[in-house]
């Protein structure tokens, strides 16, 4: 396998990905068919198969098992992924602080408390994307 192209090893990892969750995908589904007990039976089956994949290298029969030199891994993807998750993660937080202010008397104590948290926000939001967000792409 290892003389194979990095599009077909990763292709055939896509293959070995869908296969497991075509397989995981027949629990959940018959789990929101039956009633109670049997619908924790087929969804903790479901989750025990989701984590199970990765355990076995994601093999098939046929497909053979997925190793590590099979993906290839940009860190500017990754790096980009973790950015998107922290613009969205400090936004909320943002909107969640002025949302919860709005519905506060406003008093020295609140006007505080909403000034702090949004300056928390912010100097997270600036040490990340002046400092960390460059890092993992290097």
């Amino acid at each position: 396998m290892g003389t194979e192209a990095p599009r077909c090893r990763n292709y055939r990892n896509f293959l070995r990905i869908t296969a497991w969750l075509v397989l995981s995908a027949l629990f959940w589904i018959g789990g929101a068919c039956v009633e109670d007990t049997a619908r924790l039976a087929f969804w903790v089956t479901a989750v025990a198969i989701e984590y199970l994949m990765p355990a076995a290298g994601m093999w098939v029969p046929g497909l053979g098992r997925s190793t590590t030199a099979d993906w290839t891994i940009d860190g500017g993807h990754l790096a980009e992924r973790c950015a998107l998750f922290i613009i969205i993660a400090l936004g909320e937080s943002i909107l969640i602080t002025g949302a919860t202010f709005a519905e506060q008397a406003w008093n020295t104590t609140s006007i505080a408390a909403f000034v702090v948290t949004f300056l928390g926000s912010v100097a997270m939001w600036v040490i990340y994307f002046n400092i960390g967000a460059e890092r993992p792409a290097a």
